[in-house]
């Protein structure tokens, strides 16, 4: 019963880090292609669309994702990163894609402050 609490809280921090960079992706004007939460290793449990964003839960519920347009036009180029831009950067540089990354660890330390007490 222990492993399957910890399992589930594991999953419930996953979530919160993956919510953490969609709204900080959002915030900046960053366009969100898709939010998975779980590994895509298997049966795909839920799907549905809100706006222009594809939501996504797989079976394997510890691990999650948030991909954007040109991650998938790089993948499609074969990796090597010559992919042409799609415009989805705003002219805000590097600093917002900094604070996307960081905003899944404040996520984290938002959720532990509210629970701890």
């Amino acid at each position: 019963m222990n492993t399957i609490i910890m399992l589930f809280l594991i999953s419930l921090l996953i979530l919160v880090h993956e919510l953490g960079h969609f709204f900080a992706a959002r915030i900046f004007g960053v366009r969100v292609s898709k939010f998975g939460f779980g590994l895509p290793i298997g049966p795909t449990l839920f799907k549905t669309k809100w706006g222009n964003t594809e939501i996504l839960i797989h079976a394997f519920l510890l691990g999650g994702y948030v991909s954007f347009p040109d991650d998938e036009e790089k993948g499609a180029a074969g990796g090597d990163g010559a992919a042409v831009d799609s415009g989805r950067r705003p002219d805000s540089g590097t600093g917002s894609y900094g604070s996307i990354s960081g905003c899944g660890a404040a996520g984290l330390f938002c959720h532990r402050s509210r629970y701890a007490g």
